[in-house]
């Protein structure tokens, strides 16, 4: 919620902080900086003192740092606590997404991580739905970075007393992961495929962050909408990734057998999808909600990308894994407001922004096929 909770506040930012649109985006890609800048030390470091705690620790950060955001006065205080927002939220999601592939035996670590996934999807929805509404009520958008800091620091509190740092006693998972022996760090940095994991990553997150970042401000510039209604719209589009993330873990696991077809599919898709809209350009809101529900939920397929990890690597290593896999998301995310916002300055043109990012997408997810066919040949 913190993370998403800026986009539908961008027109009135913009006026209260005098910004560009260069530095609107780069309000967001701050945030997205911080977080990138977190992801291989949070996971090593949750490899090395417990998941848990750096899980619990990071998200009372993530409360406070959101709240602090609400005081900021200028567009450099308010690039300082996105940033430094952003190194809190960037410890989350490589110990959370450890825990759930040790928790879990490998014929359901896609559908696992596909659910939790779908809670960054419920929080951008919320998010979205509401942060300009609580604005709107309150009178100034300092409210809602006030209003969406405060679930951060309840969830800590669950975290450190219900939280489990192992699977229960009896399972076994050296048995059914590839746990067990000597620990490598560097095997994971050697294999050509998790590069290439890597990178199809970054493309989908430069089209899902940047498209999510620009839709509200899409909408209202475009279609003529409120930022309240907007920023509603938006919430109801981001839905589709409540659907799509679950969804791609139960095809992966229960029909396919198979997760790469599942990352292929929604990386390239979603970057035609936003080449698509490029060249369409709808400037009627049923148009535009049916062609980015379509970006968005090809975008959000892709998630499961983390549970192709114990296949290849030990479950010890995993905070490292999946931290640096989700560093290389988060270059996209960092890119894809920030080149969009750059773009929009420089021409004008939502069309040539969407353009840039389905090109990304598109590009990066090609040497994902090979790995496809080196999966789908172990049958």
């Amino acid at each position: 919620m913190p993370r998403m909770a800026y986009p539908p506040l961008i027109p009135e930012m913009s006026v209260a902080l005098s910004l560009t649109h260069t530095e609107a985006g780069m309000l967001m890609s701050g945030f997205w900086a911080g977080y990138l800048a977190m992801q291989f030390p949070a996971g090593f470091l949750s490899d090395k003192i417990g998941a848990k705690r750096v899980y619990t620790v990071f998200l009372v950060f993530v409360g406070f740092l959101c709240l602090l955001t609400g005081f900021a006065k200028s567009f450099a205080d308010c690039l300082v606590y996105r940033f430094v927002n952003g190194l809190a939220a960037g410890s989350v999601y490589a110990p959370g997404s450890a825990l759930v592939l040790r928790w879990f035996p490998p014929k359901d670590r896609g559908v696992a991580i596909g659910f939790f996934m779908t809670g960054a999807s419920i929080g951008t929805v919320i998010a979205l739905a509401f942060s300009a509404a609580v604005s709107s009520i309150f009178g100034s958008w300092r409210w809602s970075f006030w209003f969406f800091g405060i679930p951060a620091l309840f969830v800590a509190m669950l975290s450190l007393f219900f939280l489990k740092e192992k699977p229960d006693p009896g399972f076994e998972y050296d048995k059914v992961g590839r746990g067990g022996g000597k620990v490598s760090y560097g095997v994971v940095f050697k294999d050509l495929r998790f590069w290439v994991l890597c990178f199809a990553s970054l493309g989908g997150s430069a089209v899902y962050v940047g498209s999510l970042t620009w839709i509200p401000t899409y909408l209202t510039m475009s279609v003529n909408l409120t930022e309240v209604y907007a920023g509603s719209i938006s919430s109801l589009i981001a839905l589709t990734g409540v659907v799509a993330t679950p969804l791609g873990g139960f095809v992966a696991d229960r029909i396919l057998k198979k997760r790469s077809p599942i990352i292929f599919v929604g990386t390239f898709t979603s970057g035609v999808a936003a080449i698509l809209f490029s060249i369409v350009m709808p400037t009627s809101l049923y148009s535009s909600v049916a062609l980015f529900a379509i970006m968005l939920f090809f975008a959000t397929l892709w998630f499961i990308t983390s549970s192709l990890l114990p296949e290849w690597f030990q479950l010890e290593v995993m905070g490292t894994a999946s931290g640096f896999l989700n560093l290389m998301s988060m270059i996209g995310a960092v890119l894809g407001p920030f080149i969009f916002g750059f773009i929009l300055d420089l021409t004008s043109s939502f069309s040539l922004g969407w353009f840039a990012l389905g090109c990304i997408a598109t590009f990066l997810s090609l040497p994902m096929l090979w790995v496809m066919r080196k999966e789908l040949g172990k049958r």
